[in-house]
Order: C-alpha cells, then sequence, then structure tokens
C-alpha cells in the first residue's frame, strides 16, 4: 500500500462533507477529474472501496468512514504543523529565560508579561526571581537570556534599556515620628532615617548597597536592629513598630491601604533608582527574545514599576 499524500486526503475529505465529486472539487478549486483521478487512487491503495457513488451524489461505506475520521486528524496535525513552523520563522515561538528583581516582579511587569502572553502564546516565558546581583550574573552568564534588574554596579558585557523608575522609599508604622509634619508625597531625608532602628534586607538587595554607601558619604552607620531575607517580612515588622524599612516604591504602595505602615520617598537624588532590561552584547538571542525586550521597553521613559 502506497502512502496517501495530504492533497489526496483533503480531496477525499472535502467529497465526503460536500456528498459529491464535483461539489467537492468546487471547494477545493479543482477539476472535477482530478479529484476523480486521487480518489479512484486512494482506493486502490487502500484496496477497498471508500464511496458509493451514485445518481444523487456519494456515501462513505464503513471502511470509508474510518479513513475520514483518519484523515481529518491528520490534516489537523498538519495544520497545527504548519503553524508552529511558521511562528518559529517569526520568532513567535519559543522559551525564554528570564530573571528578574523581585522589585520588578511585584510591580508593573506581573502585567507587562501577562500581556505579552495573551499576544504571543507561543513563546513560553520561564521567569526566576532573585537578588539584583544574581538576577544580573544569571544573564551575563548565560543562564537567563534577559533580565529586568535595578540599574547599579551591574557585570560587564551587559545591554540595557530603560525600563521603569523605582525610587526608594522609607516606610514606618502608621504614626511613626519620622513622619509628623510631612505631607504624603514629600520626600524625606535620609539623615533623618537612620536616627531610628531599621529592618534591613540581607546581602545582595541592590538597596541595601545603595543605602550603605549613602550613609558612608555622610559618615554615618544604619542602626540595624533586624535582618531578613523577604520583603514581606520586612513589611510586617515594620507594621508591628520594630523599625523602619527602606524598599523601593514597587514594593510599598499597592500595600499602604492594606497594612498598617504609610511612607515618603527618600528625599535624595541618587534614591530615584531606575530599572532596566538587560541582555548580553555577545548574545544575538533570537526573534522571540527581540519581541520580549520590544515588548518590555515599549512605555514612556520613567513609568512607575
Amino acid at each position: 500500500m502506497r502512502d496517501p499524500d495530504f492533497t489526496t486526503l483533503r480531496c477525499f475529505v472535502a467529497v465526503a462533507h460536500a456528498g459529491g465529486i464535483a461539489a467537492g472539487a468546487r471547494r477545493l478549486d479543482l477539476a472535477t477529474s482530478a479529484v476523480s483521478k486521487r480518489l479512484a487512487d486512494l482506493e486502490a491503495s487502500v484496496g477497498q472501496t471508500l464511496l458509493e457513488r451514485g445518481a444523487a451524489g456519494v456515501r462513505l461505506t464503513s471502511a470509508g468512514e474510518t479513513v475520514l475520521r483518519r484523515a481529518e486528524h491528520m490534516l489537523e496535525i498538519a495544520k497545527s504543523l504548519n503553524a508552529d513552523l511558521d511562528a518559529h520563522a517569526t520568532g513567535e515561538r519559543g522559551e525564554i529565560r528570564l530573571a528578574a528583581v523581585a522589585a520588578a516582579v511585584s510591580g508593573r511587569l506581573a502585567d507587562d508579561l501577562a500581556a505579552f502572553e495573551r499576544t504571543y502564546p507561543g513563546i513560553r516565558i520561564m521567569l526566576a526571581e532573585g537578588m539584583n546581583f544574581d538576577a544580573a550574573r544569571a544573564v551575563a552568564d548565560g543562564t537567563a537570556g534577559v533580565g529586568v534588574v535595578v540599574d547599579h554596579h551591574l557585570p560587564p558585557g551587559l545591554l540595557k534599556f530603560p525600563y521603569a523608575s523605582d525610587p526608594v522609599w522609607v516606610i514606618g508604622r502608621k504614626g511613626h515620628p519620622l513622619f509628623d509634619g510631612v505631607p504624603p508625597g514629600q520626600g524625606i531625608r535620609f539623615e533623618q532615617a537612620i536616627e531610628y532602628d531599621v529592618i534591613s534586607m540581607m546581602g545582595g538587595a541592590s538597596t541595601e548597597s545603595l543605602l550603605a554607601a549613602a550613609a558612608t558619604t555622610i559618615e554615618r552607620s544604619v542602626r540595624k536592629h533586624f535582618e531578613v531575607s523577604r520583603y514581606d517580612s520586612l513589611r510586617r515588622l515594620v507594621e508591628v513598630g520594630l523599625g523602619i524599612g527602606f524598599i523601593r516604591e514597587s514594593g510599598v504602595t499597592r500595600y499602604l491601604a492594606a497594612l498598617e505602615i504609610e511612607g515618603r520617598p527618600l528625599a535624595e537624588p541618587w534614591a530615584d533608582r531606575q530599572l532596566c532590561v538587560i541582555r548580553r552584547e555577545a548574545s544575538e538571542g533570537g526573534r522571540a527574545l527581540g519581541i520580549l525586550i520590544d515588548h518590555l521597553t515599549s512605555g514612556p521613559p520613567g513609568r512607575p514599576a
């Protein structure tokens, strides 16, 4: 038995659904004689009659009904395969490893990724959340194809694209004396804030290295009361009054209404930090990676994280 080709299967399916050879040929925009020959060749190939021909048209035999089900399934697979190959050719299919800091994931990155998946369902994003240094290093060493990180002390060999503004805030329990007389939205100076005990993040958080450098510049030290590894722990300890905390805007503004905390941005220019999208200079990355980077960076510069 010679395997039927897809054109022959399409002819058989069209005729079966149309109820006649001439009608099926019209659906395919083919000559009736050409379709009739393909059907005869198919029946000869399988050694069975698949269509009973009559004055009123054609009717499937029992064998024909079996072939119809299988042919429809094969044609659907072929259609899906062609769609997949087209998507690969245009870059709309693939897998991308994305490394990102928690400040990005808890902010607008989650919304951006949801929109991306709706637009490009064939591109799968594998997200790994980590500290700034770890996320940037993952991109630098090729573990991840793209990253969303704080633009601060990045490894060499990376290309960066502006993503969002994410300034540092100081937070405290509602009614904390640090905020007395300071209207919402008005900045608080760093040297005022570190008069109080601080709940800090463990090593690796970019905010902590930024604060340490700022304290050194003004020849002050930060009074670390507790060190934690998660921002939700930091917010909770602040909420119960064990100290103040420093956290990026993306990690606090959405929690203000739900928690017994309040916050203000730091007044110093160095506290207005930026998130950026990064990839390796030496990596071509492929079309799918370019699509993702374009999607993430298409918003206006300086938008909130």
